[in-house]
């Protein structure tokens, strides 16, 4: 089991809702995954993953087995070689079909999109839309950025009354970004609270993920608008990286319509975007997007 194939099942499981307590790879062609999930109603529900390649190690699995009865797991063991017995046996297909896809873009092909996002970001719900403009807002971010980034992303939703998380996370190849949306009728004021909330969000992901996904690179704050002055977000931006290196962005409904505009009018660019380079700045605009997409063509890479 390659370091390619285990980061496709870590990103697959935390895309699709999971939590993970712990990862282990005691033997090589074996990793075992405890992972926690939140019905509709609240309650947790724990699982004990056991993935193997080749032929099974059976005292790797009576510790899994007895593992998973101490600690209150459900057994899953996927293996397309193997069959264990007293759990629940898949094979990778249907493992990677029944966890649930990575990437779902169709939002952005909805007529007005900019109009909309852009109301949602001032807190105004869209004729024809229900629901809560803070809630839409991380929904419509989130599916925007999968198709920017051409990576999976996770709106953690209503897991955050049960855990400390950020809105969501996009997770790319080489760029893993957490966000969160602001969706407030006046624009956003950063308070005083906002970098310590965010470096926890960063410093609990990279202690869980980072040798397997790599640190977070970037924190985004979506709003329609920002009120704090130039000098003061770049102040909460220096104490943000200081405390756990990693970039603050901040990025208007505005500008994000018009990234989505110039990738949509120009799709099989985004892959070779230097997107690090784009979140490597405290305010995400349009013109930085405008500007890789001139080199790109001058330059022919496409």
């Amino acid at each position: 089991m390659n370091s390619s194939e285990i980061r496709d099942i870590i990103i697959s499981l935390i895309i699709n809702g999971f939590h993970l307590d712990n990862i282990k790879r005691d033997v090589k062609d074996c990793l075992n995954v405890n992972a926690i999930k939140y019905d509709k109603l609240g309650a947790r529900i724990r699982y004990s993953f056991l993935f193997s390649k080749g032929s099974i190690n059976k005292t790797v699995v009576k510790s899994f087995l007895e593992n998973s009865k101490v600690n209150k797991y459900t057994p899953i063991f996927i293996s397309d070689d193997e069959k264990a017995d007293k759990c629940i046996n898949l094979n990778y297909n249907d493992f990677f079909e029944k966890v649930g896809g990575l990437v779902n873009t169709g939002l952005i092909l909805v007529e007005n999109i900019n109009e909309i996002i852009n109301k949602l970001g001032y807190n105004e719900l869209p004729e024809g839309l229900s629901g809560k403009p803070d809630d839409l807002l991380e929904i419509y971010f989130k599916e925007i950025m999968q198709f920017l980034l051409l990576s999976p992303a996770k709106r953690y939703g209503g897991d955050r009354r049960f855990e400390s998380l950020p809105d969501g996370i996009i997770i790319g190849k080489d760029l893993i970004i957490q966000f969160d949306t602001k969706a407030y009728a006046n624009g956003f004021d950063f308070k005083s609270d906002d970098i310590e909330r965010f470096s926890k969000y960063i410093n609990a992901f990279n202690k869980s993920y980072d040798k397997i996904l790599g640190p977070v690179y970037a924190f985004v704050v979506v709003s329609g608008g920002f009120n704090d002055s130039p000098d003061s977000i770049e102040n909460r931006r220096k104490a943000l990286y200081k405390k756990c290196q990693t970039n603050l962005c901040c990025l208007t409904c505005q500008d994000l319509g018009d990234i989505l505009d110039l990738i949509k009018e120009n799709p099989h660019q985004r892959g070779i975007i230097d997107w690090r380079s784009i979140f490597s700045n405290t305010n995400i605009k349009s013109e930085l997007v405008q500007n890789e997409l001139k080199v790109i063509n001058k330059d022919k890479l496409v």
